[in-house]
């Protein structure tokens, strides 16, 4: 019983004593040069977007590979982004600016324009019109 006793007490002493060995790996995976000091930044939900607010007073949206996608001007003071929203649950991002100094708050709208490369595809109306408005079918 006393030997018992004794190898627990051991036991514990070496399990309180012994620091852990772990240890964390870093890497850098990607960097971006905003040209620009940085007063905030957010990414979105998913990962695929960074916003940055820089000095100049604009919001800029970079994709997943560092490539500025489009900016906005902000007023002036705003240092702080928020964004939220949860799209998998059908709720549309939100970007909100604020500055910290007034309590300012204000609620942005983007969205996101992709150009379609229609030349050669079937169309009805003016070959020249400004805008066309591309449906997508299930030709399956």
């Amino acid at each position: 019983m006393k030997l018992q006793k004794y190898f627990l007490v051991v036991l514990a002493f070496f399990c309180i004593s012994t620091p852990a060995l772990a240890e964390v790996d870093w890497s850098v995976d990607k960097s971006i040069d905003t040209k620009s000091a940085i007063k905030d930044i957010v990414t979105s939900f998913d990962g695929k977007t960074l916003f940055v607010l820089n000095q100049n007073n604009e919001l800029v949206m970079y994709d997943d590979a560092g490539n500025a996608k489009g900016s906005m001007k902000v007023d002036t003071g705003m240092d702080k982004i928020l964004l939220s929203g949860f799209q998998k649950a059908g709720v549309p991002e939100q970007i909100f600016v604020s500055n910290s100094k007034t309590g300012q708050i204000q609620k942005l709208s983007f969205s996101v324009v992709a150009q379609i490369d229609i030349t050669g595809s079937p169309f009805l109306g003016n070959p020249e019109a400004p805008v066309a408005m591309v449906v997508f079918s299930d030709f399956q």
